[in-house]
């Protein structure tokens, strides 16, 4: 997976300001760098789990170290005029598999969000990796439930299934859905 480039307006300027939306597969050397941002990002996640869960234990993530070592996994930074603004981490799955890519984790660091940077990386992302999709959501952490109705919505993910969920965190939804190449007559 290359890395991509866009361009986007700057939140609350004219539509002539613009800025630089950079995706990139995040290299070994900017594991500590990742491990900080996901820890910080499973502490969030926290505060969506079911009651009784274990706040206090530190979270972890302890499949990280895979997306280096294995040849379908790909961590990705996001950032905006080279300052990280977030991550993602995707599986390629195998091909006997109902989906072809799994979103295992999305975020827009907090002083990023609401500006457009989510929806601008998820267009960048889906547009390189066209192909069967599949993703989880917490339903108690409605600002990403509302996100990922958006993503879904757009020109060229097609096909969208959802489907409740319970896992031992909470319930999630799952989205399945496929996204076609750009330059496919389907995307129109």
């Amino acid at each position: 997976m290359g890395g991509a480039v866009a361009k986007y307006p700057k939140p609350g300027s004219s539509p002539l300001i613009l800025m630089e939306l950079q995706i990139h597969p995040a290299v070994q050397e900017e594991e500590p760098l990742l491990r900080r941002l996901l820890a910080d990002y499973l502490v969030e996640l926290t505060t969506f789990e079911i009651a009784g869960a274990d706040r206090e234990a530190a979270p972890s993530y302890h499949s990280l170290p895979l997306y280096w070592s294995e040849c379908d996994r790909f961590p990705v930074l996001i950032r905006i005029e080279e300052e990280v603004a977030g991550f993602a981490l995707m599986r390629r799955e195998p091909r006997e598999s109902t989906v072809d890519w799994q979103l295992a984790e999305f975020c827009v660091l907090p002083g990023h969000r609401k500006q457009g940077v989510g929806q601008a990386a998820i267009e960048r992302l889906f547009g390189q990796s066209p192909g069967r999709w599949e993703l989880e959501v917490l339903v108690a952490n409605t600002p990403a439930v509302a996100f990922w109705k958006k993503c879904l919505e757009r020109p060229g993910v097609k096909n969208v299934h959802t489907e409740p969920i319970l896992k031992e965190d909470g319930s999630r939804l799952l989205h399945r859905f496929t996204v076609v190449a750009q330059d496919s007559p389907l995307s129109e």
